[in-house]
């Protein structure tokens, strides 16, 4: 019976046999002070590389001399071993090494071979290396499988100590982002800042369940709202608004209640305060009611009203308030400097307001520096603390100086009031400003806007600030996980 032979097999074997052996080659590879000797035809049969060397006026034409800098004696050899005979089973011991002289010598068999044993070798440990070599070395289709190893190891894969080799690759961890993006977007937040209800052809349209109203930026304060008085054909059409609340804070609570009525373009606006009629009393419930007055043949269908509630401002309590906010420098007994400008303060004042300021404040020392601080916002704190104002114009640095002098209430609202102008166009300069600055908590809000819409997000022409700010990238990616 006849055997069938592989010639070419049997033939590889023997001309590596003769490079074992040093006979007939006609190249000299120096490794440092070891020298491997080869055959031009070879190894110039499997890159286009290798034989441009050999065939042209470079040095090693005329010496036969390629001198390697780049691997070891041993690597570099079994990369000979693979030119010769072709054997997979030599790369996995040096997978690294041997993509890179493929990459180099471009010996696409060669670098397909390691991309298989990288993608079936890949751990938790080994992800991220594994990922960032082929990234070094444009294996997309095994970065894209090293990606999806990731997506579905998140947890595992940013405990290891190679996540970390992540934040100086916004590249790398741009791509492992992609692969989260999914096709359908998620809902949008479910706590309402303001209900509306629409009026159409004398008929409510309004929901079967109206959903609870938060008041802004207080989350133990909840009122539900609901008309309960339609249209009655008269000249002058009465609605009536239903509100029943609860106050869960320990405090009294004074409400700035606002009702807005509109139609088509134009709007009328009714603004009710009701911080001297409806006190909130504190862990209380109870309900009141508000009448809307309408004029059927001036007030065109469909007609909408939209209710929203806050806190009622100290001054709408206190007039007198006004005069206290323009404070004078009369009787000042401390000196507070910030961004190299002098603000004079009452010890009394601040302490009282900011538990900040009665820890720094003692009876020897009369001036105090604030630093990291712009002037602009340490005067609307200041304008705080003396009248318990609240801004009309709020940014993250008053947020931080908020946190930072321990005025809770100002910090709740500053941190409501940005929460509420978080868009898609912000939101990249609003978390990467948020990050510089420290502040996590509302950091990790604008991540959990961003995680809803992240196709819009990654095609902001924005998305490349995210660059410097690889922690925001992975914090994205572990919301986008959940």
């Amino acid at each position: 019976m006849m055997m069938e032979v592989d010639c070419f097999a049997a033939m590889h074997t023997r001309l590596h046999s003769f490079m074992k052996a040093g006979m007939y080659t006609d190249v000299n590879f120096v490794i440092g002070t070891c020298t491997i000797k080869a055959h031009k035809a070879v190894v110039a049969s499997c890159s286009q590389v290798f034989q441009t060397m050999f065939d042209t006026s470079m040095n090693e034409a005329h010496t036969s001399e390629v001198v390697i800098t780049d691997v070891d004696e041993k690597a570099f050899s079994v990369f000979l071993d693979y030119i010769y005979i072709r054997d997979v089973g030599i790369v996995k011991n040096y997978v690294r090494e041997l993509l890179m002289l493929a990459d180099k010598y471009d010996i696409e068999p060669l670098a397909l071979v390691c991309d298989n044993v990288i993608q079936c070798s890949l751990t938790a440990e080994n992800a991220v290396e594994s990922l960032l070599l082929a990234n070094l070395h444009r294996r997309d289709r095994l970065k894209n499988q090293i990606t999806l190893f990731i997506k579905g190891h998140l947890n595992d894969v940013s405990a290891t100590a190679n996540w970390a080799k992540l934040d100086d690759n916004f590249k790398v961890m741009n791509g492992i982002f992609q692969s989260f993006l999914p096709g359908n977007v998620g809902a949008s937040n479910s706590e309402l800042d303001k209900v509306r209800w629409t009026f159409q052809n004398k008929n409510w349209i309004e929901p079967a369940h109206p959903s609870p109203l938060i008041v802004d930026g207080y989350s133990d304060v909840v009122l539900l709202v609901k008309p309960t008085k339609g249209p009655t054909g008269h000249d002058k059409l009465p609605i009536l608004i239903h509100v029943e609340y609860e106050n869960k804070l320990k405090k009294l609570f004074p409400l700035y209640l606002k009702i807005v009525t509109y139609a088509g373009k134009w709007n009328t606006l009714i603004s009710i305060s009701t911080c001297n009629l409806m006190p909130l009393f504190p862990n209380s419930k109870g309900s009141f009611q508000v009448f809307i007055t309408c004029i059927p043949n001036v007030t065109p269908y469909q007609m909408n009203i939209e209710v929203s509630a806050k806190k009622a401002e100290p001054i709408t309590q206190h007039p007198l308030l006004k005069t206290v906010k323009d404070y004078k420098h009369r009787f000042a007994d401390a000196v507070v400097v910030v961004a190299n400008v002098r603000f004079p303060v009452h010890k009394l004042v601040l302490a009282e307001r900011s538990a900040f300021f009665s820890n720094i404040f003692d009876k020897t020392q009369n001036e105090y520096r604030i630093d990291g601080m712009a002037e602009n916002t340490f005067k609307t704190l200041l304008n705080y603390m003396y009248s318990n104002c609240l801004p009309e114009k709020v940014d993250l640095p008053l947020l931080k100086g908020a946190e930072q002098f321990q005025l809770n209430e100002l910090s709740r609202f500053c941190f409501s009031t940005l929460q509420k102008s978080i868009t898609f166009d912000n939101a990249i300069e609003m978390v990467t400003k948020a990050e510089e600055l420290q502040l996590d908590k509302f950091s990790t809000e604008v991540i959990e806007f961003m995680a809803k819409e992240p196709n819009i997000v990654a095609k902001s022409p924005k998305w490349p600030k995210m660059r410097n700010h690889a922690n925001v990238l992975k914090k994205l990616l572990y919301r986008m996980k959940k």
